[in-house]
């Protein structure tokens, strides 16, 4: 199958089980940024880390930024990296001086703690793909999902704004496997 989720933080998802089947890792954290040029007035993170791949190549390409509320980390598992049949890439991260904070509901303001958070930069975007063949010869298509640790980036008022349009579209044409229309300019 194919998926799309978006996950923001505080959210219970029940959806530990497919992403540890899948190689993801979407912990109840929230991405913080002690930088003022990763973060916009109202609070939200302006990203500028991608990873090439198909549904962030246009962003690369043309030095475009997204615009992302509170995200939460969404990684590769460690343990899914030798998986047969399985491919997980991390496409979005926050800058290195961003952090996932583990106590960001009763933390206020929220500070790094090297012994519980996660440094940064921190993965907030992940794909998977699952593949299979047989001993027979035939292949069986597989699935692919992609994993945002953050829902409001579509909201009506960001969904204009940056590269955040293109995200969306490109990873339903990736998920789809539509790959002749990605990077097409919405």
């Amino acid at each position: 199958g194919r998926m799309i989720v978006l996950l923001n933080p505080g959210r219970r998802h029940g959806m530990d089980e497919l992403f540890y089947d899948w190689g993801i890792l979407a912990e109840d954290m929230a991405v913080f940024d002690s930088s003022d040029d990763f973060r916009a007035r109202g609070g939200d993170l302006i990203i500028r880390r991608f990873a090439p791949h198909p549904i962030t190549q246009m962003l690369i390409d043309y030095k475009i930024t997204a615009l992302f509320g509170l995200p939460r980390p969404v990684r590769a598992d460690p343990a899914a990296i030798n998986v047969d049949g399985l491919k997980v890439e991390q496409i979005i991260g926050s800058s290195s001086q961003s952090w996932a904070e583990r106590d960001f509901r009763s933390q206020s303001p929220a500070t790094f703690n090297l012994e519980r958070d996660i440094p940064g930069p921190v993965s907030i975007a992940t794909v998977s793909t699952r593949s299979s063949g047989s001993d027979f010869g035939i292949n069986i298509q597989g699935g692919r999902l992609v994993v945002f640790g953050n829902a409001d980036f579509i909201a009506n008022n960001r969904l204009q704004t940056y590269g955040n349009q293109s995200l969306l579209i490109n990873s339903v044409y990736w998920a789809l496997n539509r790959n002749s229309l990605l990077n097409i300019p919405t």
